[in-house]
């Protein structure tokens, strides 16, 4: 349903795991977390269906086969508009909080100038989400409970994926506006560039698109040093959360 009851998130993330892994695939799903902490929407100036509009919603359930398919699935609990795992731990608007942040914030990156850091000043229509300033602790609070333990596992499955398979491929998910094919966004240095062999055919759209927001995942697990690892991101041609009046209708 597009309005949910405000719930507690009781864990970052869950992991679905195959039974016994047999590809060399990862699948993560960042922002398609639908527990939304009460406090969270006592704070917001929105509604709970405005607040959605940043949510990639039910991503998580079109790649739930993952598992069955012998690949595990990484998806987050908590809502994009509560912290964004697809940014840099630290990327925050100044103009969000009420104390000074930390030196090592980033303030300047074109994502806190848009209002989509990681903790998001606006939803993905541009609406602010809360009616007075935060503290940076509570910033700090969110990082710590949710970002941390959601990069953690996916480091881990990474690892253990390249471990059991000598390399790893991420593949990052997301509803994507429709743009009259599906579109495949791929992170990469040779060998893995030669998947345009395989792609080309189908007749799928596709190029290569770095830097993007989820390219963060994957630099920061240290695929970009390692050439037997790469990313890629999927989206659909229809966007799911639309049809229900959930989700966003631009890049993320």
């Amino acid at each position: 349903e597009a309005d949910i009851e405000p719930c507690e998130i009781e864990t970052s993330h869950e992991v679905l795991a195959p039974e016994t892994q047999t590809l060399p695939l990862v699948f993560a799903s960042p922002h398609s977390g639908r527990h939304y902490p009460p406090d969270f929407v006592a704070a917001s100036r929105l509604d709970r269906l405005s607040l959605r509009r940043s949510e990639d919603g039910f991503v998580d359930e079109i790649f739930a086969c993952a598992p069955r398919m012998g690949a595990p699935l990484l998806r987050a609990n908590f809502p994009r508009a509560y912290v964004d795992a697809n940014r840099e731990p630290f990327e925050l608007d100044p103009r969000m909080f009420v104390d000074p942040l930390p030196a090592y914030a980033n303030t300047r990156s074109p994502r806190v100038a848009a209002g989509l850091g990681t903790i998001a000043r606006v939803v993905a229509n541009g609406a602010d989400i809360y009616r007075d300033k935060l503290a940076f602790s509570e910033a700090l609070r969110r990082i710590r409970n949710y970002y941390w333990p959601y990069h953690a596992a996916l480091r881990e499955l990474l690892d253990d994926t390249k471990t059991r398979f000598g390399g790893a491929i991420l593949v990052d998910c997301h509803s994507m506006p429709s743009i009259g094919g599906t579109t495949v966004r791929y992170h990469a240095s040779p060998p893995w560039t030669s998947i345009d062999s395989y792609i080309r055919p189908s007749g799928r759209s596709h190029r290569y698109d770095w830097p993007l927001s989820s390219a963060l995942q994957v630099e920061r697990t240290g695929e970009f040093r390692e050439r037997n690892r790469a990313g890629f991101e999927f989206g659909g041609c229809v966007d799911v959360a639309a049809h229900a009046g959930v989700g966003r209708h631009r890049q993320s």
